[in-house]
């Protein structure tokens, strides 16, 4: 492609122009709507490249595309600017100097896009670098980050579908697991399936962004309002969160985060970081609210062998203390509005979980440890914030 200038856009408004030689965000030329600038990229739009970077596929995810016969030569960055920046994550997209194009074209929400791409990126479809930039349309796999393998397809209904691939089938069932739990208590979720792809168990989840909905992660918002200080103690990391989306006008904030970590707290969750939770905005109304519970599959002593699991060691989770780590004891300690999970609702779910268990091949050794897990952790919750409930 001519030329190294490019046009940040948000549907079909111009937000800022900017160098890109060799597909590196390099430099601001001029910033035309400072007020619809990406949360997280500044004000300045200074950020703007790391921004856009905390959104790529990881290397880990592309690595052996680089690998594939063909002449050319494929990384995160040209996925993205190949596929004009499109994704199922906000109504962003990058458009070329000479480019004639319109988001009623061309936005994923609303058209097909090429599902090869995603397909060649979990290994079930062997492309080359070549045929990836010449042969496919539009993908959103570009900016899909998070290192377990994963890509996007269109239902028969039209739906947008994430499908997250495991080899052992335990990320798929945790990620419903978390889902049961919330629906008892009340907390908006993302629903998901347990099934196959290929020959792989995966999690099959609904999209939960739209043509005029996106998600803006808690790290946007820390990037762009300025993080916690590093002094802070864990209750000050909760705070400071809390009152953070409570600024940007969301109601029911705290009742949310501590369900969340009743949640996460039951499942042994180590990996609910700041990108894993997060604000939906709507750009019409310019509304905002709590984005459903997602991404819960690293829980549950998921992939660890019976015989290393130990239920009564200390679990270091996130993401409400310094470097974003945290004894979950002491972040259960934050809740104050109630004690949301009990053995009652570990019970009523426990049909359903032992048949996902079943289903894929769960050792029975295993299988009784994580109930174990279930219903000591719900004790042992009630002993963290058991003073503070009404």
């Amino acid at each position: 492609m001519p030329g190294d200038t490019f046009y940040l856009m948000r549907r079909d408004i111009p937000v800022m122009c900017f160098d890109a030689p060799n597909y590196r965000v390099s430099g601001i030329k001029e910033i035309f709507e400072p007020d619809i600038l990406p949360v997280g990229a500044g004000r300045d739009g200074l950020h703007f490249a790391d921004w856009l970077s905390f959104r790529m596929i990881p290397a880990s995810r592309i690595a052996f595309l680089r690998n594939l016969p063909g002449t050319g030569v494929l990384d995160s960055s040209e996925l993205v600017f190949l596929n004009h920046g499109l994704s199922l994550l906000n109504q962003y997209w990058i458009k070329h100097e000479d480019e004639d194009l319109l988001w009623s074209n061309i936005n994923l929400f609303e058209n097909d896009f090429s599902e090869e791409v995603g397909l060649a990126l979990v290994n079930r479809l062997k492309l080359t670098a070549d045929d990836i930039k010449l042969r496919y349309g539009v993908s959103p796999e570009g900016l899909s980050p998070g290192d377990q393998p994963k890509r996007w397809s269109i239902d028969k209904d039209g739906n947008r579908i994430l499908i997250k691939t495991d080899r052992s089938g335990e990320l798929a069932v945790n990620e419903l697991l978390a889902s049961m739990l919330a629906q008892k208590i009340g907390l908006p979720h993302t629903d998901y399936k347990l099934g196959k792809d290929n020959d792989q168990m995966a999690s099959f989840g609904k999209c939960f962004t739209s043509s005029n909905t996106e998600i803006v992660h808690a790290l946007d918002l820390f990037n762009e309002y300025g993080f916690p200080d590093t002094s802070y103690k864990t209750e000050d990391y909760y705070n400071y969160t809390a009152k953070l989306f409570s600024d940007m006008g969301v109601q029911g904030v705290q009742e949310y985060l501590d369900k969340m970590l009743c949640i996460d707290y039951v499942m042994c969750q180590e990996d609910r970081h700041y990108n894993n939770f997060g604000l939906l905005h709507n750009i019409d109304t310019d509304t905002w609210s709590m984005a459903p519970l997602y991404d819960s599959g690293d829980a549950c002593y998921a992939n660890v062998p019976a015989k290393f699991i130990d239920l009564n060691a200390d679990v270091i989770g996130k993401p409400f203390g310094p470097s974003g780590l945290v004894n979950l004891n002491d972040q259960m300690r934050n809740v104050k509005t109630g004690i949301y999970i009990s053995d009652d609702i570990i019970e009523s779910i426990l049909p359903e979980y032992k048949n996902l268990l079943n289903e894929i091949g769960m050792s029975e050794d295993k299988q009784k440890l994580l109930i174990e897990s279930l219903h000591l952790r719900t004790l042992r919750m009630m002993e963290c914030i058991g003073i503070n409930s009404k």
